[in-house]
């Protein structure tokens, strides 16, 4: 069996050497005991890789099996999110129980005005309009 690496050489080989044993009997006199473990271990190998071979179909139907639960999974996950958002309500604390944001209030940021300070001044600001608006900074000031 010199240099026989896949499963398929392996069977040939054993094979094959079976068929010897069976044609040079008669000069492999007393070797029916060794004959005999060989075409057992054989009839097992391919008895194991029948097996080998279901069970990967089955493995295969299995994994199909799974992933048609996981999608059910997540469209049953999704219809309970759309009720609790619809009972509950959009703007409810209370979805985020259920890994869901709610809507909320929109905070404006105030702008912050930067200006370039020379080493040696003094930083200034420009002057704020009476009512903040001018200036582009504050609560009345246009977006």
């Amino acid at each position: 069996m010199p240099g026989a690496k896949t499963h398929a050489e392996i069977i040939d080989d054993l094979e094959s050497l079976i068929g010897a044993a069976d044609s040079n009997a008669a000069q492999l006199e007393g070797s029916e005991k060794e004959v005999e473990a060989v075409r057992q271990t054989l009839a097992r190998i391919k008895r194991l890789k029948l097996e080998q071979l279901a069970l990967n179909a089955q493995r295969q139907a299995m994994t199909q099996n799974l992933n048609a639960a996981l999608k059910e999974g997540t469209d049953a996950a999704i219809t309970l999110r759309s009720i609790a958002r619809a009972k509950i309500g959009h703007r409810s604390e209370l979805l985020v129980h259920f890994k869901m944001a709610p809507l909320r209030k929109r905070v404006r940021r105030t702008k912050y005005v930067v200006v370039a300070q020379h080493p040696g001044e003094e930083a200034t600001a420009p002057a704020p309009a009476a009512d903040g608006a001018a200036s582009g900074v504050g609560p009345g000031a246009a977006p």
